[in-house]
């Protein structure tokens, strides 16, 4: 159950991506409703004096989420990196071994693909629709200011830009092999 990555959102709210258990968790200080999860019970309060731990995504079983439908009910297959955006509406995951980044939209807690055909692959060309994208093992993420996503592929060495304002997407930087300097 080791942790993949942590992420703080909005100055309040730890996010724990764990890899090995497919699951997206929530730590807060704060009451629970205080959360940006919805209909999303707390699971428990810890040891830790007003330490709450929630569940965003995944329930520790490998698979595919169903586009459309409440991410807490929803599996993921070795979540890695997250990424919100400023304004905490949307939460962005590598979901590595389905070769797509998902995106919650933390206000209705439905999850949706947002980038990737699920298709293992090292093919975007340039300016392609984000959802007509092969990724392969999509493994880190950033956003910037200027609304632009960036994904690096553990496997090919490749790094995909997305530009969020016009929902295309294009290979930046790597060949497609083990050395992601090299020109593509």
């Amino acid at each position: 159950e080791f942790p993949r990555h942590v992420k703080v959102l909005m100055g309040a709210f730890v996010l724990v991506s764990q890899s090995k258990v497919s699951t997206i968790r929530l730590l807060a200080t704060n009451e629970p409703s205080a959360a940006p999860t919805t209909n999303a019970p707390t699971l428990a309060p810890t040891a830790l004096s007003n330490l709450y731990i929630d569940l965003i995504m995944g329930d520790g079983t490998a698979g595919n989420a169903l586009e459309g439908s409440a991410a807490r009910t929803q599996l993921l297959n070795a979540p890695g990196q997250i990424w919100a955006d400023s304004l905490g509406d949307y939460l962005y995951i590598t979901d590595s071994n389905n070769n797509r980044i998902r995106r919650v939209q933390l206000a209705t807690n439905i999850v949706n693909t947002f980038v990737g055909t699920g298709s293992q692959g090292a093919t975007c060309t340039n300016n392609a629709n984000r959802l007509a994208c092969n990724l392969n093992t999509p493994w880190g993420l950033f956003g910037d200011s200027v609304n632009l996503l960036y994904i690096s592929s553990f496997t090919t060495g490749l790094v995909t830009v997305v530009n969020m304002s016009c929902d295309t997407a294009s290979t930046a930087v790597g060949g497609g092999s083990d050395n992601p300097f090299m020109a593509s």
